[in-house]
Order: structure tokens, then sequence, then C-alpha cells
């Protein structure tokens, strides 16, 4: 007796359920990275570094999803621990360097005693979610031209979907031109800096809320962040959701990277 696979409309719910999951971080990345852009008021539009680094950091996830969870507790235990020993406000940069570094510990060892081609593969995919970030940018402003400032939530319903898409058809190349840059230790040690400093600057919003001594002179920009992440995580997540959800019916074959 033959064991059928999944039907199209059930595949299209499970990729559509994990590009929600890769959604919901890129709103995150992308919100916050926004407004620290535009706090600094760099002569450059915002939203082309931003959609760059969120890029990034949701290809890191995407591909290497073992380590980055792994990654996540470690970014989460050594940010608790290092709110609770300060006795000052923590700048966001400060904040993310030491929880990313514990995730590049982590990943380092990951990467030295683990065989896993995903991960030694981090390089060329964070060169796709970089540049994929930047074509998506380069879209999301092209209609921003025509319709005019969108929202946040309309914002991050177009540019992650579409991100998503750019970078599966980069990706491959990249896989085969680019996956040699870094020794499997250095591949390690960029997924687990990238997750765990990204979880850092979470936990230093949430725990800035609720102890707003955290924070300090940033009070204002975490509270901001904070505020709109609900609208930008929907937003991302209902874009990636519906475009994984397609790509599922229409049969699209996961890509192994």
């Amino acid at each position: 007796m033959s064991i059928q696979g999944p039907s199209r409309f059930e595949e299209g719910l499970l990729r559509g359920f994990i590009w929600a999951y890769v959604g919901g971080v890129f709103g995150a990345v992308f919100l916050g990275l926004l407004r620290i852009i535009e706090l600094l008021d760099l002569p450059l539009l915002p939203e082309v570094p931003a959609a760059a680094a969120a890029g990034a950091v949701s290809a890191l996830f995407y591909g290497s999803m073992r380590l980055a969870v792994l990654a996540a507790m470690a970014g989460t235990v050594a940010s608790f621990g290092f709110l609770a020993l300060m006795t000052t406000a923590v700048a966001p940069v400060v904040m993310a360097f030491t929880s990313g570094f514990a995730g590049l510990l982590l990943g380092a060892f990951y990467g030295r005693f683990v065989r896993s081609s995903r991960v030694f593969r981090a390089d060329a995919k964070t060169l796709a979610g970089l540049l994929a970030g930047v074509f998506g940018a380069l879209v999301l402003l092209g209609i921003g031209s025509v319709f005019g400032q969108l929202p946040l939530w309309a914002t991050t319903a177009i540019l992650c979907p579409t991100i998503g898409l750019i970078y599966i058809l980069i990706a491959p190349w990249f896989v085969r031109h680019f996956h040699n840059l870094l020794p499997p230790v250095g591949d390690g040690a960029l997924v687990g800096a990238g997750v765990a400093a990204f979880v850092g600057l979470a936990v230093w919003v949430m725990v800035g809320q609720i102890n707003p001594q955290v924070t300090g002179p940033y009070a204002e920009m975490a509270r901001h962040i904070l505020d709109r992440l609900p609208e930008a995580a929907a937003g991302a997540m209902a874009g990636a959701a519906l475009a994984g959800f397609l790509g599922g019916l229409a049969g699209r074959k996961w890509q192994d990277l």
C-alpha cells in the first residue's frame, strides 16, 4: 500500500507557517534598524540598509534554523544575566555586542564539532539576504513613488515576501560561488552572533519597558519600537504567509541549500 504525501493545500499551510515565522523575525529586525537609522539622521534612505540587514538576519534564521534556536537560547540567557548585573543604562550597541558574543562562541563551537552543510553555507546565505534586501527596498521605494508614503504594516507586508522571493531566486547562485568564504567555525560564529544579537536587543527593549533604568536615554526609542512592533510584525507575517501558502499551492519544491 502506497503512502500519499501531503496535498498541495497542506503543503501550502506548512510553507505559509514557516514563512510567517521568518516574517515575524524580519518585521522586528526591520523596524528596530529603521528606527535607529532614522535617529542617526544619516544621508541615505533608511529603508535600504534596514531592509538589507533584516534580509541577512532572516536568511540566517531560515537557512540555519537548528543553530538559530540554540543561539537564541544563548542570547536570551546572556542578555538577562548581563542586565541583572548592570546598575546603569545599557546602550543598544552594548546589548547587541554582549548577547552576540555569547552566540558567537556557541556558534563557533557548533561549527567546529557539528557537521551541517546548512551552517557551513551561512556566508553565502548572508550575502544573498543582504542583496535581496537591497533589491526589495528598491521595489518598495518604486511602489512608494507611485502610491505615496505607505503605512508600516503595508511596508513590511510588501517588503518581506518580495525579499523572500528574490532570496529564493539568487541564493542558489550565491551558495555555489561563495560557500567557502569562511571556515565552518566562522560560519557557525556568524549565525550564532547574528541571531543572538537580535535576541539580545529584543530582550533589551522588553526589559526596558519594565525597568526604564535599563534603556535610560534610549527609552523613547525602545518604547517606539515596542509600540509599533505588532504592526510591523503582523504585516510581514501576513505577506510572507500568503507568499509561502501560494508557493505551496503552486507545487514549488523546497530549496535544500
